[in-house]
């Protein structure tokens, strides 16, 4: 379903397979906005930890990071 249809898309592999494996060496906070990087750590007031994913892709609206991010990393 929807994660090979978006792998298929953002990277160009073919199978799940490949998905798959193209996931596992992928580091998702390239791609993802984490809280931390919103607030610099933890947001105690909501009780949210440093490492939670604040928005999926929000990293991908800066264009620096668009032009360093690998396949794997989208696949995360």
């Amino acid at each position: 379903g929807t994660f090979l249809g978006l792998c298929c898309l953002l990277t160009g592999c073919e199978s799940f397979e490949e998905a798959i494996s193209l996931a596992e060496k992928g580091d998702s906070t390239k791609v993802d906005k984490l809280v931390r990087d919103i607030y610099g750590g933890s947001y105690p007031k909501f009780n949210l930890e440093g490492d939670i994913v604040a928005s999926s892709f929000g990293n991908m609206t800066s264009k620096s990071r668009r032009a360093t991010v690998k396949k794997e990393d989208l696949a995360r």
